[in-house]
């Protein structure tokens, strides 16, 4: 093999590996996303059918946990990938799963207000409540 072939090889294989460890940064931030995501929808009907201020108690502390888990998988994600932090253009199914998780934010929202509101009277719950308004701060 020429030099000009070898040179042209081992630059197909630096793009190709670079693009590579770009696909497996997306890959995760994409399952930590989806985690999430997942975690948001089960809230929702936790708390749609949460019958007394323990269901909502219940419902609340898994989710806490489950954001928690999130904001440190996140973390650590951005730490080994900070070009993820870089304001570039994500792809189309992050960006979606971005979409998707600011919607039930929102969806969470509607929900929310109601159940704590009918909890009001028990400390545990307005305890709760409020520490997951802390967690989700940054989120």
């Amino acid at each position: 093999m020429n030099r000009k072939s070898l040179l042209v090889v081992s630059m197909a294989i630096i793009l190709l590996a670079g693009f590579a460890c770009g696909k497996s940064s997306y890959s995760e931030y994409k399952g930590a996303l989806s985690d999430l995501i997942t975690s948001k929808e089960k809230y929702i009907a936790d708390i749609q059918g949460a019958s007394k201020a323990d269901d909502f108690v219940k419902a609340t502390k898994a989710y806490i946990t489950s954001v928690k888990k999130f904001k440190e998988q996140r973390s650590s994600i951005f730490v080994k990938y900070p070009e993820l932090t870089d304001n570039v253009a994500m792809p189309a199914d992050v960006t979606q799963l971005l979409e998707k998780s600011t919607k039930l934010d929102t969806d969470i929202d509607k929900v929310l207000v109601p159940a704590a509101t009918k909890y009001q009277s028990d400390p545990s719950a307005i305890s709760t409540w409020e520490e997951l308004n802390r967690t989700r701060v940054g989120l």
